[in-house]
């Protein structure tokens, strides 16, 4: 619910602000009081494109704010999830224009594009007037608001679950079409790639293993020497084993039994001799192992070249080279089925596609259905709204298979024929003016108990009517505004007296200039404007007497 319209340095509005509640709110004044630049000003708080020339003159910059109640239910609360807005149940949209050309819009102190703001204004409030922004007008909008009216809610559900599980499943089909497709061509590249590495056969951690044993063999003549010298001090004549085995010969000859030190002197000695002699035997054996091959040097740089080299051809390092066999192999066996796969996955499609096909079905009878009472219905109100002529039709038609979507396959457009002779055309392309805002209250009026509630602003929606039609389209205005905050600009006495609330738009002199003003008025000056409306500057007892009539009915 719009809660406060605040304006500042519009045209001739120096500092506006005014309080709604909800209901019917009625604006009357005098042609060129400024009840044009009052909708105006509301439009650039919901996102409309800026008009410079609104700025007040010698100012150098004007503002318009716009308060709003909303709940945490309510469909915007998307968007500003969207746009990183935190809740707030009090909701303020802002509208600063500069004469240099700069607009900035505002949502809660946080700036937003103007395509931002528009789009939640939008969601907020509808407007038939100047800055024409009215979702029925739209046709992409129509579907929905049918859906609203008939209340199949479980059958839509349905219908979008069977089209997200469709597109998935034509999803997976074609992608797997794509690999099914280009199978052969990867197929025998990778057989290519198989023949070649199984002539080499790589091991896992080969080349960590080879460079290893390389550095070994790289230095095997000075290790080689060491080890020779280290053999030769172990197992010489005056060896580290000889002077061991020796000395433990000359203290085994002492009596241990009594002399416990020199036992324990005794097992070290034994086992520094077992010691040295395992030592002696792994030199041994490194020596052996060093001078197996006088080649595997230029073996071993061979295969690490053979190793790497391909490697780069198969774009992964050459210690991947291992999985990437092993993944390789695997990957050969993975469509060996694949013409199955391919048939199932079809299968699968098709099954998904008829699923839809029959909730489609279902779905637009209930439509067809809908779309018979909500005719009905709004026809019924159109000749009160002195359009005797005219005739409301909704089309349903089957949407092309590329368009089809969650919302089923069908398009919904309201139609018009305005006199009998006249085809039906849709709504936006044959109305114009009051005729247009009478068109759009019928149906508000019909798909008001359907709707969610909303702020509804019309612009002189009683243009050319009057008597008993323009006592019908208040009627109406206030049946709508049960369900809905409403908000009327008219020149019309049948509609004023209405209004739950009525506000005075009316321009007045004010040192030296002339300024625009709006207050709510009381019931007096209720009697005396709807007076004024009735009969004109010269406000007879007669207009008066018909004006407290009028508001009392």
């Amino acid at each position: 619910m719009l809660k406060k319209i605040y304006i500042r340095n519009i045209v001739l509005i120096d500092e506006m602000e005014i309080s709604l509640s909800n209901g019917l709110h009625v604006f009357t004044g005098e042609t060129g009081a400024g009840k044009s630049i009052l909708l105006e000003g509301l439009g650039l708080a919901l996102g409309a494109r800026a008009n410079f020339s609104l700025i007040g003159t010698h100012k150098n910059n004007a503002e318009v704010k716009a308060e709003f109640i909303i709940s945490k239910e309510h469909p915007i609360i998307n968007i500003f999830h969207e746009l990183n807005i935190s809740y707030q149940e009090n909701l303020i949209l802002r509208r600063v224009i500069s004469n240099n050309g700069i607009s900035r819009g505002y949502v809660n102190n946080v700036q937003v594009s103007l395509n931002q703001l528009n789009k939640i204004g939008q969601k907020l409030v509808e407007v038939q007037g100047q800055f024409e922004n009215h979702s029925l007008l739209n046709s992409r909008e129509h579907l929905s608001f049918l859906d609203q009216f008939g209340g199949y809610t479980k059958s839509i559900e349905f219908t979008k679950k069977s089209y997200e599980e469709m597109h998935n499943a034509r999803k997976e089909f074609s992608e797997f079409k794509i690999n099914y497709n280009n199978y052969e061509r990867d197929n025998e590249l990778k057989k290519i790639l198989l023949s070649d590495l199984e002539k080499i056969i790589p091991k896992e951690n080969e080349e960590n293993d080879l460079m290893e044993r390389r550095a070994l063999i790289s230095d095997s003549s000075k290790l080689i020497k060491m080890l020779s010298e280290t053999h030769q001090n172990i197992s010489g004549e005056q060896s580290i084993s000889n002077l061991l085995n020796n000395s433990l010969k000359s203290l085994e000859r002492f009596d241990t039994q009594n002399n416990k030190s020199l036992k324990s002197i005794i097992e070290i000695l034994m086992r520094a001799s077992n010691e040295v002699n395992e030592a002696e035997i792994q030199i041994s054996s490194l020596i052996n192992s060093i001078n197996t091959d006088p080649n595997e040097l230029d073996n071993i740089d061979n295969r690490l070249f053979i190793l790497r080299n391909f490697a780069r051809k198969a774009n992964c390092e050459t210690n991947q080279l291992y999985s990437f066999y092993q993944e390789l192999l695997k990957s050969l066996d993975v469509f060996e089925d694949r013409d199955l796969i391919l048939k199932n996955k079809e299968v699968n499609l098709n099954k998904k596609i008829a699923v839809f096909k029959e909730s489609s079905v279902q779905l637009r009878n209930l439509r067809i259905s809908a779309a018979l009472k909500l005719d009905e219905y709004i026809n019924e109100e159109l000749p009160f709204l002195k359009l005797d002529q005219a005739k409301f039709k909704t089309f349903i038609k089957e949407r092309n298979e590329n368009d089809w979507n969650a919302n089923g396959s069908d398009e919904v457009i309201f139609n018009i024929s305005t006199n009998p002779q006249q085809d039906f055309m849709p709504l936006g392309k044959v109305a114009s003016g009051g005729e247009l805002s009478r068109f759009l209250l019928a149906i508000k009026v019909v798909l008001a108990n359907s709707a969610r509630s909303n702020t509804l602003v019309f612009d002189e929606v009683d243009s050319g009517v009057g008597g008993q039609t323009a006592d019908a389209v208040g009627t109406r205005l206030f049946k709508l505004s049960e369900r809905n905050q409403v908000i009327v600009i008219t020149h019309s006495p049948q509609v004023a007296a209405k209004g739950k609330n009525h506000y005075l738009i009316e321009k007045v002199n004010s040192k030296d200039q002339s300024i625009t003003l709006c207050n709510k008025i009381s019931y007096d000056n209720r009697i005396e404007e709807i007076s004024r409306m009735l009969s004109g500057e010269k406000i007879s007892d007669e207009a008066r007497a018909a004006a407290i009539q009028l508001i009392n009915e």
